[in-house]
């Protein structure tokens, strides 16, 4: 990306790391149950708890890069998660 490094306490950083697991692991836990209609309510929850997550990840990197907290860099971060909250 670009990005410069910026110093930040190990919490801050492992704080995100479990964030993006958790994301992660809900699309990993969607993708194993089996498609059938029982299962059709929790597709759609997982689709949309993640979709929302992304969409809160666009808007405060938005946010943060107009007001010149964050790089232009991370715009690019912005715009992949809030196409994918769409998409979903």
């Amino acid at each position: 990306m670009g990005v410069r490094p910026v110093p930040q306490p190990l919490e801050m950083v492992s704080f995100v790391g479990v964030f993006v697991l958790s994301v992660g692991i809900a699309y990993v836990y969607a993708a194993r149950l089996p498609r059938i209609a029982a299962n059709a309510a929790r597709w759609e929850t997982v689709w949309w708890l993640t979709a929302l997550s992304r969409a809160l990840v666009s808007a405060f990197l938005f946010w943060r890069v107009i007001g010149n907290r964050l790089e232009m860099a991370w715009l690019s971060v912005a715009i992949t998660d809030g196409v994918l909250a769409v998409f979903q």
